[in-house]
């Protein structure tokens, strides 16, 4: 079936005695943080008052009769974090440009009655000549052949701890992720449920640089909390992969958000029904199609599950075709494809936005997903997650830790669970050494399933609680887990010597 989409102008631009500018921003007397925020690059702002009152400013001059000025009393990493901005000129009375702190985001704020006076837009009118002069108006409609949008995220994980038995735990539970729960400028946070842990990257232009910072913060919190896993799966937590997508320029902006349901349905074409299908069962409500939210910036694709977190080269070929997706029917207006009975586009679809190894790998994502060749664990400090279960004396746990070095195919779990004292020695076969007793089915974690081996080995209470190991036989009993691990195909074969 062949679909056609079309995006309009209208309610972009306005025209005024051969002028065409952004749809003002009506606002009341006062600006702050939350109101710039709504503003993009070169945005016009009318006051439906006599008197400006401008809060959260980073700097400005002597203040003129029509306007109060209000500095903010916050950090530096604040002001730039919310770009707040500065009084950069006052070129005539009732007109004031403003000038973002970070990005040099300019804002031209006018007082309604200046704004109204017909005489200020005709030929030689001064606001006219100032709309002009600073790129605020144009003598021809704009022009949108070379658009671009930026790309953001905020994904969503559940935070495993390895030091409580690689069990699932409230992201508010571990300081990295609580601190940034309260901390809006915070990198790393929890989401509106505390109990998912937030990533909160900056928008990009191109993806590379997006995935790039994802890894970057990955590693603050590798090194920040080594005890820490985050998990994509999704089974005990609703996670999302939501898109942002954005743009500095005004006109950009307000075509994203008034077509955003031509855009959207691009996109759960291409992107949201194959990947929806790799949501978490705990998504429920969440995982459907066409999901979004209006955003100052432009908008928020809500679809995408937090699962292309898993592959950061399924989560870069998915920024792209988000991208090149959005900028196609940006610059050209419209956009045609087939798509088959199931709603996706065909492979050759692809190829307009993705190299062929591209468009493959992308669509093999939920093949790989199901059949576990994605790991949706990050932060993995060791290919061997180690627990400890029932009663051990901290020190006692060290000597084991050398299971961690095993060389496995793919993630296994390790439970060193207590025997009881008095209840003798056990073993599983005969070449195991008597004090130990390995069995493969026991109930699992909730943080495990069937994509995890799990592995118990029960340990007498000497060895927990008050006896040290001696190393012979911690070696033979390293030797065995290693000839068990081998039997049930998980341990890796060793490498050739040259």
């Amino acid at each position: 079936m062949k679909k056609f989409l079309q995006i309009s102008l209208s309610g972009v631009y306005e025209e005024r005695e051969g002028l065409y500018y952004a749809v003002p921003h009506e606002v009341g007397r006062v600006l702050n943080w939350k109101a710039y925020s709504e503003f993009g690059h070169q945005s016009i702002v009318v006051v439906n008052s006599n008197e400006v009152k401008l809060y959260n400013l980073v700097g400005y001059p002597e203040e003129p009769e029509w306007a109060v000025f209000w500095a903010y009393e916050g950090s530096y990493e604040e002001e730039e974090a919310l770009d707040l901005p500065f009084v950069a000129d006052i070129p005539m009375k009732g007109v004031l440009i403003l000038e973002g702190c970070a990005t040099g985001r300019r804002i031209l704020v006018v007082l309604k009655e200046v704004w109204e006076d017909p005489d200020q837009f005709k030929k030689g009118g001064p606001l006219r000549e100032l709309l002009l002069r600073e790129g605020f108006a144009f003598l021809s409609p704009p022009s949108f052949k070379n658009s671009t949008v930026l790309l953001g995220g905020d994904p969503e994980f559940e935070v495993v701890d390895l030091n409580k038995g690689a069990e699932i735990v409230p992201a508010s539970e571990v300081e990295i992720f609580e601190k940034g729960s309260w901390d809006p400028f915070s990198i790393i946070g929890t989401d509106g449920c505390s109990a998912i842990a937030e990533l909160r990257p900056s928008p990009w232009d191109i993806p590379e640089y997006y995935v790039d910072e994802v890894r970057d913060i990955l590693e603050i919190i590798k090194e920040r909390a080594p005890e820490v896993v985050l998990s994509v799966k999704g089974d005990k937590f609703p996670l999302g992969g939501h898109i942002h997508v954005g743009a500095r320029n005004e006109f950009i902006r307000k075509i994203l958000k008034n077509n955003v349901r031509v855009f959207i349905e691009a996109l759960d074409d291409f992107i949201g029904k194959l990947l929806l299908p790799t949501s978490g069962a705990a998504r429920g409500k969440y995982a459907v199609l066409s999901a979004y939210e209006i955003k100052p910036h432009g908008w928020e694709y809500r679809t995408p599950p937090a699962s292309i977190y898993g592959d950061m080269e399924t989560l870069r070929i998915t920024y792209k075709l988000t991208q090149k997706l959005v900028e196609k029917l940006l610059r050209e207006g419209e956009l045609s494809y087939e798509v088959g009975e199931d709603g996706i586009p065909p492979f050759e679809e692809y190829l307009a936005f993705l190299t062929e190894e591209e468009a493959r790998y992308f669509l093999d994502f939920p093949r790989r997903w199901k059949e576990g060749e994605v790991c949706p664990f990050l932060l993995l400090p060791k290919p061997v997650i180690l627990g400890f279960s029932g009663g051990w004396e901290e020190e006692m746990k060290e000597p084991f830790r050398a299971i961690l070095d095993l060389p496995v195919k793919k993630l296994v779990r390790i439970v060193l669970y207590s025997i009881p004292r008095g209840r003798g020695n056990y073993f599983a076969i005969p070449t195991a050494p008597e004090k130990w007793r390995l069995e493969g089915e026991f109930p699992r974690a909730p943080f495990v399933d069937d994509w995890v081996p799990t592995v118990q080995i029960g340990v007498p209470w000497e060895f927990r609680m008050k006896e040290v190991i001696p190393n012979d036989l911690l070696n033979e009993f390293i030797s065995w887990v290693k000839e068990y691990l081998a039997q049930l195909e998980l341990l890796a074969a060793p490498v050739a010597a040259e």
